[in-house]
């Protein structure tokens, strides 16, 4: 490095879509095992509330109103977005996406373990769990789009560089 110049930063590029996925297939399993663990070991599966489910769209509407500021504040003229930051945001868009895909997953495999059943008790589980699964797809939307936020033009990896 000769003097003046600029120490280079760390970059930090965006969440592959296969990892995305992996993570996916891993709720399902584990949301769809839920339910035959139980019944190998006489317990009783256990329920979803409403509570439960409003958090996924709760999370989500918090996720896209932080992508939303973010993608403002890194393209203002006038108060940009800082580097830490714009990485800070970057870490919680990509621990979003994670977690949204295991969430969506896991409740949509355990909706999924329920489609066979005729029991009343069965079939309000596999309504809420397919509308928690759909929050979670929401999560994982939003976290992708606040992930994108982070982007600047002319730069595919670097959050908030200007």
């Amino acid at each position: 490095m000769t003097e003046g110049e600029e120490p280079a930063r760390p970059r930090l590029t965006v969440l592959p879509p296969g990892v995305i996925a992996g993570f996916a297939v891993v709720g399902l399993v584990l949301g769809w095992s839920v339910r035959r663990i139980c019944d190998a070991v006489g317990r009783i599966p256990p329920g979803i509330s409403w509570l439960q489910v409003s958090m996924t769209f709760f999370a989500a509407a918090i996720l896209a109103m932080v992508g939303r500021d973010t993608w403002r504040a890194v393209r203002s003229r006038v108060a940009p977005l800082d580097f830490q930051r714009a990485v800070n945001r970057l870490v919680l868009a990509r621990a979003s996406a994670l977690v949204a895909a295991l969430v969506a997953g896991g409740y949509a495999g355990y909706a999924v373990s329920w489609l066979w059943n005729d029991v009343d008790y069965a079939r309000a589980l596999l309504l809420k769990s397919s509308v928690a699964a759909v929050g979670g797809l929401l999560m994982l939307a939003a976290s992708l789009f606040l992930q994108a936020a982070c982007r600047t033009e002319g730069d595919d990896s670097t959050p908030g560089k200007r």
